[in-house]
């Protein structure tokens, strides 16, 4: 895949997942440190994309954040699992 995130961040919001930094940067082929970079403003599109540590995204306020964001409790963690997910368009997630 290359370096932009707008698939990534379509196949997010279609599905209302978040997934880690390291997920996003490995699928894009990007450092991790560098993602929010490709990422731009916070806003709600971008909001999927979090911190394991917190499952929030870095540097948001509440406006910035889709209203969706926690819809499911289960975050993708991997870029293969993100892979997967965006290949075989998974929309649902165990709770």
């Amino acid at each position: 895949m290359d370096c932009s995130p707008e698939p990534i961040l379509d196949y997010l919001n279609r599905a209302q997942v978040r997934c880690t930094y390291a997920a996003a940067a490995e699928v894009m082929g990007v450092p991790k440190r560098s993602i929010g970079r490709y990422l731009g403003d916070p806003r709600p599109y971008a909001s999927w994309v979090v911190a394991k540590q917190t499952g929030e995204p870095t540097g948001y306020s509440d406006k910035d954040k889709h209203p969706q964001l926690h819809s499911w409790k289960h975050v993708i963690t991997t870029g293969e699992e993100l892979r997967r997910c965006m290949k075989r368009e998974v929309t649902e997630f165990p709770e």
